[in-house]
């Protein structure tokens, strides 16, 4: 016998309002960015991300279920569903997982009748995963009376293939001209093919550095030396930030070089002192609950 699916956003459950018939999802959805390096064959890949995912949701509202006509059905699912902040999508046929949604809007309905209609609810999930619902406790005895420091605790990942190259920007949250940081970096390099200039002696390496948004290319990071594939880890550098010269508060992940795939974790902290990594939005082991 087929379950019948329930759908719940946020804290409300929509079975009373309509009865699911189909839910439509990608069954694999990435956003790919290739280049093209000189005049060699193909393209190169610069990088590849989750991109957002939408869910539609096929029903019918029955007026049996809510004692309320189609119309009025319709505006309570409005109401409900209306907000400009994501809420926990979860579908019963996905017990482990919830999506981290908001509502796009509903396609046009057949409101010939009061009591039955079908009716689609598109819902967009913006970081194109699905999450876990299992929790895990940690102990945060290492972090208690520590303050939170964190300017960036940010991931991305990239291919390097070019001698010298700013490969990723990310922005910092506030201006930290003349203030004390420390910055730490945490790499997985993957598909090491070693050096785009064998005759060069330099690298290959990966350091952080905001010249592009301050005129002074100094590095923020100590230097990452790469000899193949795996994970790597700075040691915490302590800078005086320089001032910014424009509009833009960016640093960068500098590659030197380097053929490889990268995926790397950056914390820029205010102070003298580098948190530990584990467990914080910076360590890969935060991850470990996604499923992509």
């Amino acid at each position: 016998m087929k379950k019948v699916i329930t759908v719940t956003f946020g804290d409300v459950d929509l079975s009373p309002y309509f009865i699911v018939s189909n839910i439509t999802m990608p069954f694999l959805y990435k956003d790919n960015k290739y280049d093209q390096v000189g005049l060699s064959d193909g393209e190169q890949l610069t990088y590849s991300r989750n991109a957002k995912t939408p869910i539609t949701i096929e029903g019918t509202i029955l007026s049996e279920n809510s004692d309320l006509t189609v119309a009025e059905t319709r505006d309570q699912l409005i109401s409900l569903l209306s907000g400009n902040v994501t809420k926990q999508l979860k579908l019963s046929n996905y017990p482990d997982r919830y999506f981290d949604a908001i509502f796009e809007g509903t396609q046009e309905y057949d409101g010939t009748f009061d009591y039955i209609a079908k009716v689609d609810l598109v819902f967009m999930v913006p970081d194109g995963i699905a999450h876990s619902v299992a929790t895990q406790t940690f102990d945060n005895t290492p972090y208690k009376d520590v303050p939170v420091n964190f300017v960036i605790a940010s991931h991305a990942t990239a291919s390097a293939t070019k001698l010298d190259w700013d490969i990723i920007f990310m922005d910092l949250s506030e201006d930290l001209s003349g203030k004390i940081i420390t910055t730490s970096v945490k790499v997985i390099v993957t598909n090491y093919q070693g050096k785009v200039d064998p005759n060069n002696s330099t690298g290959p390496s990966i350091n952080i550095r905001d010249g592009w948004s301050t005129g002074v290319f100094n590095n923020l990071s100590n230097d990452i030396n790469v000899t193949g594939n795996g994970v790597y880890t700075s040691v915490p550098n302590t800078v005086t930030k320089s001032p910014l010269t424009g509009k833009n508060n960016q640093i960068s992940v500098h590659t030197y070089n380097l053929n490889a795939t990268i995926e790397v974790w950056i914390k820029v902290e205010i102070g003298t002192t580098a948190s530990p990594w584990s467990p914080n939005p910076a360590d890969p082991e935060y991850y470990t609950n996604t499923i992509t």
